[in-house]
């Protein structure tokens, strides 16, 4: 008896958790009823990408929010190695 009452605690407390969708699974008929009434930062949106170290695209699902943030950080980057005196083979001398 004592072995089954902290399982059956263990239990309902992982029942009682929301469910993780797996939105790359979804259809966009799915995606688009899961997204309906949400705030548009919060909507989730998915992108055919390719993985760093793959040559195979795979569909990325994030919330539009992060997607914001990925494309901010990506234009950081970007901005940073452009400027200065800087440059992909090192700092540069006149």
């Amino acid at each position: 008896m004592r072995v089954s009452l902290p399982f059956l605690l263990i239990m309902s407390l992982v029942s009682c958790t929301e469910p993780q969708n797996n939105f790359a699974a979804m259809t966009e008929a799915e995606l688009l009823v899961y997204n309906s009434g949400r705030p548009v930062l919060k909507q989730i949106f998915c992108q055919k990408m390719k993985p760093t170290s793959s040559h195979i695209r795979k569909n990325v699902c994030r919330p539009v929010e992060d997607w914001v943030h990925h494309n901010e950080r990506t234009l950081l980057t970007i901005g940073a190695m452009n400027s200065g005196d800087y440059s992909v083979f090192g700092r540069t001398r006149d």
